[in-house]
């Protein structure tokens, strides 16, 4: 896609008991396109403009997921979703 950025998702470890079992749902403007376990990574391709990053557990839907608002271009790459203490998602330095 011309124009795109390309920008990597890491989802890290997380505690059995705090979620890290759980596979976690990637929601890029509302829009589920992918399903993560543990230490897996998705790159997605954004056309330039706003775009809200989201991540939920997935297994409990219902709960709220977490959202970043992402500027594309962005300085930042790559995000790690982390599930150590619920559901954290954030700019990564890698």
């Amino acid at each position: 896609m011309e124009g795109a950025q390309k920008i990597t998702v890491i989802r890290t470890g997380g505690s059995f008991i705090s979620g890290g079992g759980a596979r976690y749902e990637l929601l890029a403007d509302g829009v589920k396109i992918a399903s993560m376990a543990t230490d897996e990574r998705v790159d997605l391709f954004l056309p330039t403009g706003e775009h809200m990053l989201s991540a939920r557990n997935g297994v409990w839907t219902s709960v709220e997921p977490q959202s970043i608002l992402i500027n594309v271009p962005s300085r930042y790459r790559t995000y790690r979703l982390d599930s150590a203490s619920g559901v954290l998602l954030q700019p990564a330095l890698e």
